[in-house]
């Protein structure tokens, strides 16, 4: 009988200089699906996305902006969700987008603030609202379907199979997504009290959102099938026992899961 998970999908800032080759390191199986994508980044007159994933090596400028790193996450993301299916009856999917930066307002001090990380703007607030029109301007109903699985957003909302309306679901997340704050926290809460999985499996790439996903169960105290999770020394105690929370960035982990 197969373990019950969530699966957990990254964000922004993800794909860095460790993850460079990440699928060609881990999905080199799936040949026809990328030259897919690849195809569809030529008609689009952008790098494919082998090409970034082979590259010798790793361009902050080039690999962190927006419409590579994108497709980049989305690609090994995907995969790796794929890998697991067959080990693992995946109950629901959430994610992580993440968040805003916001320049500083503080005098510079030692010419190194007030600063702007590159490729990040503000990002789950109103000053999205004319990339959330374009959003809805060029991406039409027709591209938005049933899901086949649950889905959990940012307002801990369950997009349930046979039940939710697609229209709705464009609408959320060419809007609320884009515009208004993204409740992390409440979607990882979320998906493990209405599914109470086996385990919670983050895809990556990159290993960013464990921390994340630790916190909101100790918050929760999440139960499982044992006693609860009051604090990180409950959580460590029960992940060297048997792994509640796998993270397929991580190589000492992803074999846990899946065999590519």
């Amino acid at each position: 009988m197969k373990k019950t998970a969530v699966v957990i999908c990254p964000g922004r800032g993800t794909y860095n200089k460790a993850e460079l080759g990440y699928l060609q390191r881990h999905h080199a199986n799936q040949p026809t699906l990328m030259t897919k994508f690849d195809a569809f980044r030529k008609t689009a007159g952008q790098t494919p996305i082998s090409t970034l994933d082979g590259a010798a090596r790793f361009s902050a400028g080039k690999h962190t902006r927006g419409d590579n790193a994108s497709p980049l996450i989305y690609a090994a993301s995907y995969f790796n969700a794929q890998a697991i299916r067959d080990e693992f009856d995946m109950l629901a999917v959430t994610g992580n987008s993440t968040g805003w930066y916001i320049a500083l307002a503080v005098p510079p001090l030692e010419g190194r603030y007030p600063m702007r990380l590159p490729n990040h703007v503000a990002f789950h607030t109103h000053l999205q609202t004319p990339v959330a029109k374009d959003g809805q301007d060029l991406l039409g109903p027709k591209l938005f379907a049933m899901p086949d699985i649950p889905l959990v957003g940012g307002r801990g909302a369950v997009w349930s199979p046979k039940s939710c309306s697609p229209d709705e679901l464009r609408q959320y997340t060419l809007g609320h997504q884009v515009t208004e704050t993204y409740d992390f926290t409440l979607a990882a809460q979320t998906a493990a009290k209405a599914f109470a999985p086996d385990v919670f499996i983050t895809t990556g790439p990159g290993t960013t959102l464990g921390g994340a996903v630790t916190q909101s169960l100790i918050e929760l105290g999440w139960d499982g099938m044992k006693n609860g999770m009051k604090n990180k020394e409950d959580f460590q105690s029960r992940q060297s026992a048997n792994p509640e929370l796998i993270s397929m960035g991580r190589d000492d982990q992803r074999h846990l899961v899946a065999h590519q």
